[in-house]
């Protein structure tokens, strides 16, 4: 009887922030940019929402999270994540700043209700 290998895969949770800069400086303008860079996000798998306590809360503004769980090593996990964010970023202005972070743990206090 043949044995079969198993991949060993790791759940990697991740928050990326992203800043755009050199906006048209209305608000109205400003804020379709924003609303691109969520859809464009969300389409790359980021959340800009977090379950606490059974109550769906929202992230910071600008901040988004996203899960991994995978057969890639740390570096190359933390990669891909900064590839997505970055073509979400790209497709929404061409004008941003990235960080990408790997967290094990994580507290947030009073954010609103999603």
């Amino acid at each position: 009887m043949a044995t079969r290998e198993l991949a060993v895969t790791k759940e990697r949770r991740y928050i990326v922030r992203i800043e755009l800069y050199g906006l048209p400086g209305s608000e109205k303008a400003d804020r379709k940019i924003y609303d691109e860079l969520h859809e464009e996000m969300e389409k790359e798998g980021f959340e800009r929402t977090v379950v606490l306590n059974d109550v769906e809360k929202k992230l910071p503004p600008a901040e988004y999270r996203t899960v991994t769980n995978n057969e890639a090593e740390d570096d190359a996990d933390l990669e891909d994540v900064m590839a997505r964010a970055k073509k979400a970023a790209k497709e929404a202005h061409p004008h941003y700043r990235i960080g990408v972070w790997l967290y094990s743990l994580g507290r947030y206090y009073n954010l609103e209700k999603a």
